[in-house]
Order: C-alpha cells, then structure tokens, then sequence
C-alpha cells in the first residue's frame, strides 16, 4: 500500500493553527514564511516534536504505541509532499530564469540585426525596400 493509501484510509488530519487539515489540504499550503504559521514546515515541526516526545526508548515495555505509528505516518506524508513542492519551486524558477534568459537575447538579437541594417548602402536598402 501506497504512503498516501494510508494516509486517506486512516483519514489523517493535520493540527493546523486554523484547525485541521486533511492530506489534500496540505496541497494547498505554503512550504513556509506565513506569519501565521500556517504553512508546512511549521506543521513538519509540531508533528516531528510531537513524535520526539512520545518516542522515549523503553526498557521493559516493547508494545507499539499507536499513536506514535499514526505521527510518523503524518510526517511521512508531509515529507513527500514538502519535497514536491520545493521541486515545483525550483522548477518555476528556472523557467523564470530561462524566460528572462530568452528575452535579453532576443533583444540583443534585435540590436545585432538594427546595427547590420545600418551598415547597409543606401542602394542595398532602397533593394530591400523594393522587394517587399
């Protein structure tokens, strides 16, 4: 079974400083930087220190605690989907990149061929100018 078929089979919800969140919810998160602290990695923080609490090792009692399954499950998913979204991120930046990358040379190329024009005779131009 799939992290996110056990997520939405055991319905797990997300303690958010608005409520709670479903794991389709967490899609439409920011990664971080909310004021509010309504985003992913505050979300990933509270979950991570919630497991860090209920983990302390035993040394007579080996029984799983439910509970601490039902967390690492939360932070699984919030892992996958934080990793996504910075993906997502890092793509959209580059394309930015890549679009600003284009335009500066498609200007660069249209000064190179205003500057070629230029340097044509008045005959050559009149030639141009005459076939179209």
């Amino acid at each position: 079974m799939t992290l996110f078929q056990k997520a939405t089979r055991a319905k797990l919800r997300f303690l958010t400083v608005k409520g709670e969140v479903s794991t389709e919810g967490l899609w439409d998160m920011t990664l971080s930087g909310t004021k509010d602290g309504f985003d992913l990695d505050t979300v990933a923080r509270a979950t991570n220190k919630s497991i860090k609490e209920l983990d302390e090792e035993g040394f007579v009692s080996t029984r799983a605690n439910p509970a601490l399954s039902k967390l690492k499950l939360k932070l699984e998913v919030l892992k996958v989907i934080i990793a996504i979204k910075l993906e997502e991120e890092n793509e959209r930046k580059q394309e930015a990149y890549k679009a600003q990358e284009k335009q500066k040379l498609l200007a660069a190329l249209n000064e190179h061929d205003d500057n070629k024009l230029k340097t044509l005779t008045r005959e050559e131009l009149l030639e141009r100018l005459s076939k179209l």
